[in-house]
């Protein structure tokens, strides 16, 4: 049987070879940057398909209007969400948000007002298998094996990639959006995505990824052994599965292998201590792959996903230093 070396077992080989952690580092690093170019074609927009967007409902909140826009992307029409904040004279700096397992854009629209209140436009969809594109019932879909979900799920996560940046060749067409100033914000599974997306697309000038971790095999099985998220839909193939053997089937999506190369471009992290879904050790897995520059913030009372109250500051501090808007 041919051995695959994954990030996790390269630094367990370089252990037990008595190398010192600097070394050890680097050849993590070595493995990871050579999955991320194997991975670059998955992420690819290849499609000849023209955008065909169409604005099918429009509305207002105090900070902003809203726009719902349908587009093709790359396996069928993606319903998205265009925030503009009220006031606005020039164009604005606009930030792509993805939102968690299970979730829908229409999420996002709390996150979409108070970043329109700040100034900001933003953009949402729904991703592959979520809200509008959800299965019959809502209901997700059905593996009979561990290699069937991890090709199903690859394919799920590199064609909403691909659907973001199809949907950003759409706002790079909208004149209220500044075209030389996108940013991302991810949550949850959203934050896995958005380190995928932060370094596969070079449109982007900034990344804040909320309640994210590396090492989806040790993340997965921990969530089927805890009976929550993903890992109690699909708990069955998953309790049992060993988390290295899981990583190599998942290497293509996990952001561990991606999110060094949103470098140069600045990272923020948000994670709470108590995180039993994305546990701590795997955001700061997550945080220590990626290069600087970088910030992570703590906060040693929350769960999954910290309340917006307290996240708010430090989201507005990071964008108006790395996206700042005209006269700022």
């Amino acid at each position: 049987m041919k051995l695959r070396l994954t990030a996790s077992i390269v630094a367990a080989l370089a252990c037990l070879l008595g190398l010192p952690a600097p070394q050890r580092c680097l050849a993590q690093t070595g493995v990871r940057d050579a999955i991320f170019q194997s991975a670059l074609p998955l992420y690819a927009d290849n499609s000849p398909a023209p955008l065909d967007p169409e604005i099918t409902s429009t509305g207002a909140f105090p900070e902003c209007t809203w726009q719902k826009v349908v587009y093709t992307g790359k396996t069928d029409r993606v319903p998205g969400l265009l925030f503009l904040p009220a006031g606005r004279s020039k164009p604005v700096a606009c930030i792509l948000l993805l939102h968690g397992l299970g979730g829908n854009k229409e999420q996002l629209i709390p996150l979409a007002r108070f970043l329109a209140s700040i100034g900001y436009a933003s953009w949402a969809i729904d991703d592959v298998g979520s809200g509008e594109r959800a299965l019959p019932g809502h209901s997700f879909p059905s593996y009979s094996s561990l290699g069937d979900l991890t090709a199903g799920v690859t394919t799920e996560t590199s064609t909403t990639i691909v659907d973001m940046r199809r949907g950003l060749d759409y706002l790079e067409t909208r004149p209220e959006i500044d075209h030389r100033k996108f940013g991302l914000m991810g949550f949850s599974l959203g934050a896995l995505l958005g380190g995928i997306l932060g370094a596969v697309e070079p449109r982007l000038d900034a990344a804040i990824l909320v309640s994210g971790g590396g090492d989806l095999g040790q993340i997965l099985v921990g969530e089927a052994k805890t009976d929550v998220a993903f890992g109690k839909i699909y708990q069955s193939l998953l309790e049992s599965a060993d988390p290295n053997t899981l990583e190599q089937g998942l290497e293509n999506i996990d952001p561990i292998n991606f999110v060094g190369h949103i470098s140069p471009r600045p990272l923020l992290m948000e994670h709470g201590r108590l995180d039993k879904i994305i546990p701590a050790d795997t955001a700061e897995a997550l945080f220590d792959a990626a290069r600087q520059p970088k910030v992570i913030d703590w906060y040693p009372d929350a769960g999954h996903i910290p309340p917006p109250l307290e996240l708010y500051p430090s989201i507005s501090i990071f964008l108006d230093k790395y996206l700042p808007l005209p006269g700022r």
